[in-house]
């Protein structure tokens, strides 16, 4: 699930809501790449709200790049540091619920950032009815210039385990507790939770970072007259090995269907 984004006219639109202010809690992670000599005030996820309200995940003016969550006036907070140019970084954000600056953390690769230009929020968080990736649906001025993968949304802060997971690679589908929002950014850029299909705006379909996804289990059915099946067979559990370190698992055949991990 990886696009390129242009910078001056691409974007993907989404008719669905994801209400920050009736949710209390969220987090957004993605791999992203910026490319170099990029734009300042470039929106990589906007939420539209009511009125001019939004929702940002942006790079500002100064080169700080943060989240904005709209009310009477948002409540925003700025890592110190921005994507080094033209490198794949996973970033991740989150918000506990509330005004305060404090409620909104970064996470770079995993480690949680310094940061610069923090504002205490009035009012209540604004309710959003579309999301955009890579840039706003009034213009053109403030698209994104890079890739964006593996992008998804919960209703909920991510636990420091689960932050370190994604940013080793793990995809969010690993997390499912409170998964919102995951759009398929390869071929379809439909949502497979909510349903909803984005509308292309231009982008590029690009090669995917190294990614790790669930195995599933299969069964193994025998013929209708098996043979008799005697004897000891080893099998590796992949997704166990990747999670918990070289595991595998001893099992005794002696005929019948037989259920083997993978």
């Amino acid at each position: 699930m990886a696009r390129e984004f242009n910078g001056t006219t691409d974007r993907i639109d989404y008719a669905v809501a994801v209400d920050a202010g009736a949710l209390g809690a969220l987090s957004v992670a993605f791999w992203i790449i910026r490319q170099a000599g990029s734009a300042d005030r470039e929106y990589v996820l906007n939420w539209e709200a009511s009125g001019a309200a939004k929702h940002l995940l942006w790079f500002d003016a100064t080169e700080k790049f943060g989240m904005i969550l709209a009310g009477t006036t948002g409540v925003e907070q700025y890592s110190n540091a921005v994507p080094a140019d033209d490198t794949r970084e996973h970033w991740c954000f989150t918000w506990s619920g509330g005004l305060l600056s404090t409620s909104i953390q970064i996470f770079r690769n995993g480690t949680e950032t310094g940061y610069v230009g923090g504002v205490t929020g009035t009012g209540t968080i604004a309710a959003t009815t579309s999301i955009n990736l890579g840039g706003r649906t009034s213009d053109d001025l403030r698209n994104f210039d890079g890739e964006l993968a593996e992008l998804a949304m919960w209703s909920r802060v991510l636990s420091a385990e689960e932050r370190i997971g994604l940013a080793k690679g793990f995809s969010p589908v690993h997390y499912p507790r409170g998964l919102i929002f995951a759009p398929g950014l390869v071929r379809n850029p439909t949502c497979p939770i909510t349903g909803v299909s984005g509308t292309l705006d231009g982008t590029t379909v690009v090669a995917h970072p190294r990614a790790i996804y669930p195995k599933r289990r299969r069964i193994w059915s025998p013929p209708s007259s098996p043979a008799a099946l005697t004897g000891t067979a080893m099998a590796s559990i992949t997704e166990a090995d990747i999670v918990a370190g070289g595991k595998t698992i001893i099992a005794t055949l002696s005929g019948g269907a037989t259920f083997i991990p993978n």
